[in-house]
C-alpha cells in the first residue's frame, strides 16, 4: 500500500517517526565521521587570514 492512501493521522506518524530517526541519526554519524568534518589546521588559518584581509580593506575605505 503507498503511503499516500494512508490517513491522514497514520501519514502524520510516518512522516514525524522518519523526521525524528534523521534527526537522532545524523549526529551519531558526525560522531563516527568526525575526521572528516574537522577542518585542518590549514582550513583554520586560511580563514583567519581571509578574515583578517577583509577587516583590513575594510578600515581602509574606499
Amino acid at each position: 500500500m503507498k503511503w499516500y492512501y494512508l490517513e491522514r493521522p497514520k501519514r502524520l506518524l510516518l512522516l514525524r517517526s522518519f523526521y525524528a530517526i534523521a534527526a537522532f541519526s545524523y549526529p551519531i554519524y558526525v560522531l563516527l565521521n568526525l575526521e572528516r568534518f574537522k577542518p585542518s589546521r590549514l582550513e583554520v588559518l586560511d580563514a583567519e587570514q581571509a578574515k583578517d584581509e577583509m577587516l583590513s580593506l575594510r578600515r581602509r575605505g574606499p
